[in-house]
């Protein structure tokens, strides 16, 4: 994530001071990832199927040129 942040910031020409890049990673170490445990999600505990799914966002997928997921 701190990568990610860099490069927005130099996108926009902003500035990044060291002790923000600090603060980040201060706040990444104390909050690991799945720290409160992982959480999965699947289409049928909403009672969904993959295909009506990708069928409702067909055209944003397409026009975002977004692949679809393969499970």
């Amino acid at each position: 994530p701190i990568a990610r942040v860099q490069r927005i910031y130099r996108h926009f020409e902003l500035p990044l001071e060291d002790s923000t890049l600090e603060r980040m990673r201060a706040y990444l170490a104390s909050n690991p990832r799945h720290r409160f445990g992982v959480h999965c999600y699947d289409h049928e505990s909403f009672g969904l199927v993959p295909q009506g799914v990708a069928s409702a966002f067909k055209r944003y997928c397409d026009h975002f040129s977004i692949e679809p997921e393969v499970d």
